[in-house]
């Protein structure tokens, strides 16, 4: 019985990996055509800034999140905090300058979201999150408070897997139910960060009470 558990432990444990590599992968296959090829920019953002001036808040948001976004489970990590500090250390403020300058991006873009001022601010909205959570962990570990920093941390993760989620997210809505990308993306503005929330929180009340 042992083996069987333990057999699908591993099992479901590989197939998670799987799927967390293949969601960075379609995440970044997604977001890097933006930075490198202005067709790609003009395809989404034309209709909203048909002269590009604003391509470079875009690039500003881009770049830094996609930083964050694989180098936050080194921060996570409980071996390297453990047996190469000082490496996690730098990890995190390459994590701190990353999320703000993301947001910076991700604030001056926000007023000209697709589909109006609902998704402006579900966007908005996640940046401040992003930015405070992020801002607090620091905060924490500046005054030696290692269990709270962690736990900060690990919500500013969870948004940061904001972009994952909004991606996996909007495939299922128009690959698999059939929705227009408008009402996707307008669903998937508040629906791509909230329950990240909601999961990190239950992990970090688990992880305190275990």
């Amino acid at each position: 019985m042992q083996l069987i558990l333990y057999t699908f432990h591993r099992l479901a444990m590989t197939c998670g990996v799987v799927c967390v590599v293949l969601s960075f992968a379609g995440t970044l296959g997604v977001s890097l055509p933006y930075l490198f090829d202005h067709n790609s920019y003009f395809e989404f953002f034309g209709d909203r800034d048909p002269t590009g001036d604003r391509f470079w808040l875009a690039v500003l948001h881009i770049l830094p999140a996609i930083i964050a976004l694989m180098i936050g489970p080194l921060q996570l990590s409980d071996n390297i905090r453990k047996f190469v500090p000082r490496l996690h250390v730098v990890i995190g403020r390459i994590y701190l300058c990353s999320v703000f300058a993301s947001t910076f991006g991700a604030l001056a873009m926000t007023p000209y979201s697709l589909g109006g001022t609902g998704n402006s601010m579900g966007f908005g909205l996640l940046a401040i999150v992003w930015i405070a959570t992020t801002a607090t962990a620091f905060w924490h570990i500046r005054r030696g408070r290692i269990s709270k920093h962690r736990a900060w941390m690990t919500l500013s993760y969870a948004l940061t897997l904001a972009g994952v989620t909004l991606r996996i997210q909007l495939g299922i809505m128009t690959g698999l139910i059939g929705m227009s990308f408008a009402q996707a993306y307008s669903i998937a503005a508040w629906t791509s960060w909230i329950p990240n929330l909601i999961v990190a929180t239950i992990l970090i009340r688990y992880s305190v009470e275990g």
